[in-house]
């Protein structure tokens, strides 16, 4: 026969010790909430940075792009034009990946080869599978001109004539693993000169995922209208280095002598 177990003996509190039993359950509670709350890892995807900024006549003459704002620039874009000296006139648009790469593909010319960005149409993937470059001393063009008013020459090349809204893939490294990005820009012809208006820029945070190129929200996203916009004033460097933007300062000359030599193909 099993015995009935032994009834156990209530034992009231006082009205006082009662309630701060109560209050430490709810305090105890809410601090394990917290704690689980703060354990999440970050679900955003996407990290996208509005902005508007001239590039070129009327604007600055380049400026800095810090796609995962960390402080250090990962790529630059830079508008140069003479003052057609020796008859010859050169303006260009270029791209410098400062250590990292653009989505581009790269041109043999008799005495170098010269990089050239590839403008990406909205709705393409930026990611693992895309031809990216480091571009050489001069950049990544986006978009050259060289003029002879004298005798009508006139060559243009790069992919970003007179285009709309179209991308810049960008590959670099974020705490030394990979992410993926782009670069939204419309840009103009205007005859001696070359204007960029950059309209915004995001990049993914997963590492080594692929983004949609004018992707700027997704299923887990952050609209960057909560991290610090970019200033031009900061960010722009009227008069770059030549640590910084690779040669800048030759790189519409040593761009006339491609297109010169291009040229020079083409009629033989």
């Amino acid at each position: 026969m099993k015995r009935s177990p032994r009834p156990r003996n209530t034992v009231s509190l006082s009205h006082s010790v009662d309630r701060q039993l109560t209050m430490y359950a709810i305090v105890a509670s809410a601090a394990g909430m917290g704690t689980l709350v703060l354990a999440q890892p970050a679900a955003a995807k996407i990290v996208y940075t509005p902005a508007h900024v001239v590039i070129g006549h009327g604007g600055v003459n380049s400026f800095h792009i810090d796609l995962d704002h960390d402080g250090v620039p990962d790529l630059a874009l830079a508008s140069v034009s003479n003052a057609c000296t020796d008859g010859i006139c050169y303006a260009n648009l270029n791209a410098y990946p400062l250590g990292n790469l653009i989505e581009g593909k790269r041109v043999r010319s008799h005495s170098f080869y010269q990089s050239f960005a590839s403008a990406v149409r909205a709705g393409n993937k930026v990611g693992p599978h895309a031809p990216f470059i480091p571009g050489s001393d001069i950049g990544c063009v986006m978009l050259g001109i060289v003029s002879n008013p004298s005798s009508h020459y006139r060559k243009v090349v790069g992919d970003w004539n007179n285009v709309k809204d179209r991308y810049l893939g960008v590959k670099f490294s974020v705490h030394n693993k990979t992410h993926f990005g782009w670069v939204r820009l419309t840009v103009r012809d205007n005859g001696h000169y070359v204007t960029g208006v950059l309209t915004g820029y995001a990049y993914e945070t997963i590492p080594n995922k692929a983004i949609i190129a004018g992707k700027t929200k997704g299923p887990d996203e952050i609209d960057d209208t909560t991290v610090a916009q970019p200033n031009p004033a900061a960010l722009a460097a009227p008069t770059p280095t030549l640590a910084t933007l690779g040669a800048l300062a030759i790189g519409a000359p040593g761009l006339s002598i491609w297109l010169r030599e291009h040229s020079a193909d083409a009629t033989r």
